[in-house]
């Protein structure tokens, strides 16, 4: 009971104490509050076609409008104004008079319709409307200056950014025309093709350099049994004296005479043996004519082939390096696409951002005038600060707190008492 009863005093207490605070506020030293109420005139829609004037670039368009009503500019036609120049806030702030407004100043864009909000704090009422009335002049004569001077230049600027990216982008269309291939999916599949016929032809090429390598080593074969003479064991060779017709015709009659004399026998003499080694000389100068003739046949035959397959390898390899070049030239010629297309797709994103900020700005330069007076200030009735019903909860609730506070303090108090009181073996001892 006791701390509800300390916390119900300090509530009582703060309350009594902010209510004398206000009401000494209000005597002394009140703050006064004079607002003007400006109308937005709806964006027009020029060029444009009906029905793109949504609800987001209105909020924009007095979000813009209302940043634009605390500018420097604004406040210095305002001081520059007579009415301003006649108060006593004037005398008061003529060292800083603008950052004295800024500070006294608030705009506020009022949801859901076209109306901002320009209001002033200050202690003399009588003079407050004057001043926000000469703000408010003074920001419409700035809007309307800008819509006439500054608006129409920047979308003069605009169209002249859009004009040369849309000449940026034709460029690079006509640049885009003289490729020998400029579309990407006909480029990728020319690729593809080139491809498949350069793995073609690299594996022709690899075979005829095989065969090319095994027909150089025949014919260094070839020389090396004839350097050691061993072409009689050659397969050519052999194959060659057999076929040989007259070479064949000797040795038949090298054999009738031999079986005629192995006939009649050994002791007759005749001109038979003669004739035998007339015979064997004969069959060995033909041999000698067909071995030669088939050397130059065999060479003749291992360097036609070994030309034939240098020529082909050579022919091959002229065209794989044609395909290869080829391959990339196209592989080139993709690349300026994709790069020429990505560069075309930025500008025309900034075309877009242009044509967006282009629409905003001819939509705010419809009328002379984006905004306009809706309702003058007025002397006001009553105090702005301090309010009543601002002060009052406020000290109930720091009262509120204090009183929390202090019966918190009181309890822990308390209990450290009794815990000394314990200790000390008094045990029936309380506080």
């Amino acid at each position: 009971m006791k701390a509800i009863g300390i916390i119900l005093l300090s509530v009582a207490v703060s309350v009594a104490v902010f209510a004398v605070l206000t009401f000494l506020w209000l005597l002394c030293a009140p703050q006064y509050t004079a607002v003007a109420y400006l109308g937005v005139n709806p964006p027009g829609e020029t060029d444009l076609r009906r029905g793109v004037l949504t609800g987001e670039i209105m909020d924009r368009h007095k979000m813009s409008l209302a940043r634009m009503a605390q500018t420097d500019l604004v406040f210095q036609k305002t001081i520059e104004k007579s009415e301003v120049k006649q108060t006593e806030w004037w005398r008061e702030n003529v060292a800083h008079p603008i950052p004295s407004l800024d500070r006294a100043t608030r705009v506020t864009p009022i949801r859901e319709t076209n109306l901002i909000e320009l209001s002033m704090t200050g202690a003399n009422r009588k003079e407050l409307p004057e001043i926000v009335n000469a703000w408010a002049g003074a920001f419409v004569e700035d809007t309307t200056d800008n819509a006439n001077k500054d608006r129409r230049a920047t979308i003069v600027r605009l169209q002249r950014q859009q004009d040369d990216l849309r000449t940026e982008m034709d460029r690079l269309d006509r640049d885009i025309k003289t490729l020998q291939f400029s579309d990407e999916g006909v480029i990728r599949h020319k690729i593809s093709l080139l491809t498949n016929e350069l793995q073609t032809l690299t594996g022709k090429l690899t075979e005829l350099r095989l065969f090319h390598d095994r027909e150089t080593r025949a014919s260094k074969n070839f020389e090396e049994h004839e350097q050691a003479g061993l072409l009689d064991i050659l397969p050519e060779m052999v194959e060659a004296l057999d076929r040989d017709p007259a070479l064949r015709r000797l040795h038949e009659k090298l054999f009738d005479l031999t079986f005629e004399m192995a006939v009649r026998g050994a002791g007759r003499q005749d001109d038979s043996a003669g004739r035998v080694a007339a015979l064997r000389k004969l069959i060995s100068e033909r041999e000698k004519t067909v071995r030669e003739s088939q050397i130059s046949l065999l060479k003749d035959s291992y360097d036609r082939r070994i030309w034939m397959l240098t020529a082909q390898i050579q022919a091959l390899t002229e065209n794989r390096d044609n395909i290869e070049a080829q391959v990339t030239g196209v592989q080139g010629n993709l690349r300026n696409v994709i790069e020429w297309q990505a560069e075309k797709a930025r500008r025309q994103a900034y075309f877009e951002v242009l044509e967006g900020r282009l629409m905003e700005l001819r939509l705010s330069t419809r009328g002379a005038q984006p905004v306009y007076v809706r309702r003058t200030a007025t002397e006001p009735k009553r105090p702005s600060m301090p309010r009543w019903g601002t002060m009052i909860p406020i000290g109930a609730a720091l009262g509120l707190i204090v009183g929390l506070a202090l019966a918190l303090w009181r309890r822990i108090r308390a209990s450290a008492s009794r815990a000394e009181v314990t200790r000390q073996g008094h045990p029936d001892i309380g506080v």
